[in-house]
């Protein structure tokens, strides 16, 4: 778990949160090489179309993310195998953390974020 006040250290200075950030995009089963189609079913349970204004939305916010932790190694893409990132993402108003290139799902894989983070990111372009 993240603190509840935390710093982070980006290309601007330090950006200071006053509540812990909501997690998406994080799969909940665990990596295992005997569990591939699970994996993969948990990702296409998630397919859902979305307008291009949410789209554009979605992946203007998640290109003004910051990073919030990077980590040894890569992650692979569950439904293609595609090398995806080794960090956590923050969004540009601190509200929701994402998995580095969560939008290759959302571009690839048509999988649609969360209501909630699908609304913040439209209101965030709107302000």
């Amino acid at each position: 778990m993240l603190p509840t006040t935390i710093g982070i250290l980006c290309n601007i200075g330090v950006v200071k949160m006053k509540t812990e950030p909501i997690p998406m995009g994080f799969w909940k089963i665990e990596w295992d090489k005997d569990n591939t189609q699970e994996r993969k079913e948990e990702v296409l349970a998630k397919v859902a179309p979305m307008t291009t204004l949410e789209k554009s939305s979605v992946l203007v916010y998640m290109g003004r993310s910051s990073i919030l932790h990077r980590y040894r190694g890569m992650a692979a893409c569950r439904v293609c195998g595609t090398h995806l990132g080794n960090a956590d993402m923050l969004t540009p108003d601190g509200l929701f953390t994402f998995p580095q290139c969560w939008d290759h799902y959302i571009l690839e894989h048509v999988v649609r974020p969360d209501d909630a983070f699908v609304e913040a990111a439209k209101k965030w372009i709107e302000a």
